[in-house]
């Protein structure tokens, strides 16, 4: 009874910080639909019974990375608190945010490079026109 006792507030003090969490993320404009999306995926995190790990890298990439890393440091104490090891969860969650920038600085630079080809393409064919 004691266990679940224990699990029931680990539970709720879980809710709590990302509940907290997603306030800081509704005070700007801009964020609000971003608000909405982590409402959506806390819910579908929570059905799932996700561990701390999943349910941060299911979050990365969601949102502004500078915004990220406080949502995941809030949740890394929590989950810390509660008995997770620290280091391997932050090992692990700096692993996903750097995957997920890295992913998001590729595609930056394939969409620059696409737009510098049809630069270069419609170029070409002013040129051939020209002629």
């Amino acid at each position: 009874a004691e266990a679940a006792y224990t699990r029931a507030g680990l539970e709720n003090d879980r809710r709590g910080a990302l509940d907290e969490a997603m306030e800081m993320i509704r005070k700007g404009e801009e964020e609000k639909a971003i608000a909405a999306e982590l409402e959506e995926k806390r819910k579908i995190l929570e059905k799932r019974g996700d561990s701390a790990v999943d349910a941060c890298r299911a979050l990365v990439g969601e949102f502004d990375f500078s915004r990220a890393r406080v949502l995941l440091e809030k949740a890394t104490n929590l989950y810390v608190e509660s008995g997770v090891d620290r280091q391997g969860l932050v090992s692990s969650i700096s692993a996903s945010i750097d995957e997920a920038e890295e992913r998001k600085r590729r595609r930056e630079e394939a969409e620059a490079q696409r737009k510098e080809e049809a630069m270069k393409r419609e170029k070409e064919r002013e040129e051939k026109l020209r002629r």
